[in-house]
């Protein structure tokens, strides 16, 4: 029997993110020069064709002038400091991003939705492997990057189980450098998982290690590992009745408080901790 590599765990959990609808593009292909480019380059984390299509789908009744200027905005949203940009993000992605626009001669005010909630079909969904990208300093490879209307919502590490030194610690270790050294990735960044095939655990950007919980398996009781990165009980076709995103859910913020919501506790109340959680989705306690 073949060793397992870090390589299969990737594969891995790329099929089971297929399974449930995600398409999937390999990361140099995305590349300015890549077969299927997507990127003006390599420092640009915003996939900003597809965040373009998504917002004229989800708003049709905008200016594509509009549209083009809410695109820039939310590629860069000039907020200083890595957290207050990340805060920032999430009100538009859960609230909408305030917009005005003329109608005749009428200036309307509105909040441009950025992910259909209501409508999942109506998203734009994408996991990414291998995505190179640009920093001030150092350029960084993350495994796994999920992408939602072009965003990218969250990066997966993975480590290989039989290496004694790489575990899912190592890859905690990754994420924290990843952040300082391409911080643009994490801009709107909602989930950060770390799995090794064996454990898998999920923590939202500013969590520490004690912060990163246990990702709760479909069966009730018991835990895995990165299969939980690409399974859940729900799809990019399954109804959301608050926040939740397909295999990667979105924060229910209230209060400066996430709740990962799962299909069977789509209500928003706050969840029990997660050692004595009934649902089977991840507990993030903070979020900032």
């Amino acid at each position: 029997m073949a060793p397992i590599t870090e390589g299969h765990l990737e594969q891995q959990a790329i099929e089971w993110f297929r399974e449930i609808g995600y398409s999937h593009a390999f990361g140099p292909e995305l590349a300015p020069d890549g077969s299927q480019a997507e990127r003006a380059d390599y420092r640009q984390v915003v996939l900003q064709s597809r965040l373009r299509s998504a917002l004229r789908r989800l708003n049709p009744e905008v200016p594509p002038a509009t549209i083009e200027s809410a695109v820039l905005q939310l590629s860069n949203p000039n907020v200083p400091g890595l957290m207050a940009a990340n805060r920032q993000m999430h009100r538009w992605l859960t609230q909408g991003l305030p917009i005005t626009y003329m109608d005749g001669n009428e200036q309307r005010g509105i909040r441009l939705r950025v992910i259909a909630f209501d409508e999942p079909a109506a998203n734009d969904w994408l996991v990414v492997n291998q995505l190179a990208v640009q920093g001030p300093k150092h350029n960084r490879r993350p495994d796994l990057v999920v992408y939602v209307n072009g965003l990218p919502l969250a990066v997966l590490e993975l480590k290989n189980p039989t290496e004694e030194k790489a575990d899912i610690w190592a890859a905690f270790n990754q994420l924290q450098t990843y952040k300082t050294d391409i911080p643009d990735l994490f801009l709107a960044n909602v989930l950060l998982v770390i799995s090794d095939g064996v454990n898998a655990r999920v923590g939202s950007l500013s969590a520490d290690r004690q912060r990163f919980q246990r990702w709760r398996t479909i069966a009730a009781g018991t835990r895995s590992g990165v299969r939980m990165s690409g399974r859940s009980n729900a799809s990019p076709t399954t109804p959301l009745s608050v926040r939740e995103c397909g295999a990667v859910p979105l924060p229910f913020l209230r209060d400066r408080q996430a709740v990962m919501v799962s299909p069977r506790r789509g209500d928003g109340q706050p969840t029990p901790a997660p050692e004595t959680a009934t649902h089977h989705g991840p507990v993030v306690a903070t979020w900032w």
